[in-house]
């Protein structure tokens, strides 16, 4: 009898805590060249309605001043982004709904933001992109975020050298 029911509490703790919800942003993994402006993908993975989110972004070069910052069309339902500037590569982004409507679907990107990647970089260099204090909330106001954000990064890609061939030679 005590078996039993050790047996059924642990099977109902299980349910419980496979049961919480898993609303986690993730940062993408680019790889690129030198002197262009780059999409950052920033993505939401979540099993609550989510209507609003905020988010610090540390960029490991400054924000394309170029391209604003571009909501997902298929994710959004007339949200809004908004971006400030906290120095040092450092952004704090806001999404938001003013009617207090849930983001549409549960997977997939958010937010694409402009990175201005400079010259003169080492190839094959990796640099961080990461994410502070994040901040998911339902209709309530109540903070659903995980505890599984993904940091990204942003490599620099090897500049393919010219294919030269000769053909024809003379020597004279």
């Amino acid at each position: 009898m005590k078996t039993r029911r050790y047996i059924t509490m642990m099977l109902f703790l299980l349910m419980c805590i496979t049961a919480m919800a898993q609303n986690n942003l993730s940062v993408g993994k680019l790889t690129g060249g030198q002197g262009k402006d780059v999409l950052i993908p920033i993505s939401l993975e979540n099993t609550d309605e989510v209507v609003a989110l905020q988010f610090d972004l540390q960029l490991p070069f400054d924000r394309s001043s170029r391209t604003a910052p571009t909501l997902s069309q298929s994710r959004i339902n007339e949200h809004t982004v908004s971006v400030r500037n906290l120095g040092n590569h450092k952004y704090r982004v806001v999404v938001v709904n003013m009617s207090n409507r849930p983001l549409s679907g549960n997977a997939g990107t958010i937010i694409n933001f402009p990175m201005a990647v400079p010259t003169g970089l080492d190839p094959g260099t990796e640099y961080v992109v990461s994410l502070s204090d994040v901040i998911i909330t339902n209709r309530k106001g109540d903070n659903i975020q995980g505890n599984s954000n993904v940091n990204g990064s942003y490599t620099v890609q090897r500049e393919d050298a010219p294919d030269l061939a000769t053909t024809d030679v003379n020597i004279t």
